[in-house]
Order: C-alpha cells, then structure tokens, then sequence
C-alpha cells in the first residue's frame, strides 16, 4: 500500500517537473522514451539525450601482475538485480567444463544479497573461484577496472531495460572487455556495440555459453597482451570532450528556445 502511494505521489511530482522545465535531459533514448511516453507529444521538443563520460586521465596505468584471469563485477547487488544468475551459470560451467574456469577467479565488488554466503547456489562453487570484496572509494574501482580481464554487467530480468549504468561507461573508460547478463535494452546495446557478448538473465544456458565465450576470449586476450578493449567509434562517443560539446549545445538550444517563448 505504501509503495501504491509513493508511485501514485512520484508520478504527479515527475509530470510536474518536466512540465515545468525548459530542458529534460536523459542518458538515453530508451529511458527518453519509456518516461515521455506518458505524456504531450508536444513536450518531445525540450527532451534530449546525454550519456554519462569517462575521464580517461582518472585510470592508473596498468602493469600486468596476476597470472590468473580476473574477473571482476564492481557496484551494488539490491532488488530484483542479483548475482545468482552468474552462480548459477559458474555452477554448471563447474559441472560441464571445468576446464573452461581454470585459472579463474572471479570477485564481486560492492554489496551482495542478504544470505547471499549461505545460498545453495553460492555454497556449491569451490570457495576460491568467487570472492566477495565490500565497497570501495570510485578512485580504487578505477584501479580494479583497469586491472581485470574482464568486467560484468549485471542487471534484473525484463523484456526490455532502459538501464544504463555509469558503471557500464566507466568500464569503456578502462579499455577491457566487457560481458552483460542483461535483457534486451539499453546496456546490451551498447556492449554488443563495443564487441562484448550479453545473455539475458532468464536464459540459463545463454548465460554458460556466453560466459565460457567471454572467459576464452579473457584468456587468449591475456596470452597475447592484447591492448585497449571495445570499438574505437563506440568509446569515443563517451569521451568528455565529447559529452560537454553535447551538453553546451544542448544549452543554447534550451536558452534559445526560452528566449523565443
């Protein structure tokens, strides 16, 4: 019943705002368009879209130390997001080929589910392929981005997400490769764009086949000391320099606009 009502008050209190403003900006077109959906077509005029940058001059240079591939989720775990779709993949991957996560380690980074330890699916997985590592300062996840050889994306199931996570740019911003159990939408776009694999989170076996995909192409990519990970064209899109051209044109069009009102 509270929920009803807090739904029902943030509803009024969104339509207010951006019938009020002059300018709406959002992070993408899918969110642009899940949100004004709801309202005047005429109101379309004032929305625009700005993604979120990375700042390349914030990551560490990396010298490669560990022998073993790295993986690694960085942010928190809550609601209908949850880690047990990886656990149950890494549990089947366990069972079927185990060959495929040799030399593997993989580590969770932020808050997990409350039980998460004593989940049957999280006890059955040998106790060092996965490590849990509590929240961490943005400057230090940088430095763990950097560092891994391959980054996780995950999100809660839907049959379409308009979620797209600073976190996601922060890992185009560290330059390796990227792998999403996501629905449909806006995060698997945009990895499936830079060139990474994406499985939906309800499809178990799409999950073990495209993790065991990412972890060979982690590996191989190790072996070769291959260089920065994800389409040229693609990073480039989140680059400051970038973003503030967007964003200063998206000023003058605001103030244009209300000086012709």
């Amino acid at each position: 019943q509270s929920n009803l009502l807090s739904n029902f008050v943030n509803r009024i209190q969104e339509r207010r705002v951006i019938e009020a403003a002059d300018g709406v900006i959002f992070t993408s077109r899918e969110t642009l368009g899940a949100v004004m959906g709801k309202y005047p077509a005429s109101w379309a005029s004032k929305t625009f879209v700005l993604p979120h940058s990375f700042d390349p001059q914030l990551y560490p240079k990396v010298v490669a130390k560990q022998r073993k591939v790295i993986v690694r989720h960085l942010g928190n775990f809550y609601g209908a997001r949850t880690p047990y779709p990886l656990l149950r993949a890494l549990r089947l991957l366990w069972d079927r080929d185990r060959e495929a996560l040799a030399d593997v380690e993989i580590e969770l980074i932020g808050r997990v589910p409350t039980g998460m330890h004593w989940h049957p699916v999280f006890r059955a997985l040998p106790k060092d392929l996965v490590r849990i590592i509590d929240t961490i300062p943005y400057s230090e996840s940088l430095r763990l981005m950097s560092e891994a050889d391959l980054l996780l994306v995950m999100d809660a199931p839907a049959q379409l997400s308009v979620f797209l996570p600073s976190k996601l740019i922060d890992y185009v911003g560290a330059g390796k490769q990227v792998m999403g159990i996501v629905p449909p939408g806006t995060s698997a776009s945009l990895i499936q764009r830079l060139g990474g694999s994406v499985a939906d989170p309800t499809r178990k076996e799409d999950v073990v086949d495209a993790l065991r995909s990412a972890l060979h192409e982690a590996r191989r990519r190790k072996s070769n000391g291959a260089g920065v990970w994800g389409d040229p064209g693609v990073r480039s899109e989140f680059l400051p320099e970038r973003t503030a051209g967007d964003f200063l044109n998206i000023l003058k069009a605001v103030v244009g606009a209300r000086l012709l009102s």
